[in-house]
């Protein structure tokens, strides 16, 4: 008997586990500003909302990634930088600290809420 409240806690807990919602971005910020053309700044501050479905979801880590190519971000390949796993519930006033940008670069960027 006792093995089947186990088996059942366990299942539960997966079942929970199972439907919780991954948090969309929306509103990526660089130095305040949605898509800016030109900033002048070398250690710009990034910011980014997050939408859930699901009620009481907060974040509890980002990683953050930088490339000059969009098509890197999604391959991982040739980063300008790369934040690693920082555990932190901030999602505003995240201050870039890799390699200093060049001027006249376009530069993309993601975060990836964890």
């Amino acid at each position: 008997m006792r093995r089947i409240e186990i088996l059942v806690c366990f299942l539960t807990v997966f079942t929970l586990l199972g439907n919780a919602e991954p948090f969309k971005l929306k509103g990526l910020t660089c130095e305040y500003i949605e898509n800016p053309l030109g900033i002048d700044v070398y250690t710009p501050v990034l910011g980014w909302q997050l939408e859930s479905q699901a009620r009481n979801q907060t974040q509890s880590a980002y990683e953050i990634q930088v490339s000059c190519e969009e098509g890197d971000l999604k391959d991982g390949k040739r980063l300008v930088w790369k934040s690693g796993r920082v555990n932190s519930p901030q999602n505003i006033n995240i201050v870039y600290s890799g390699k200093k940008l060049k001027p006249f670069t376009r530069y993309y960027w993601l975060s990836s809420p964890l």
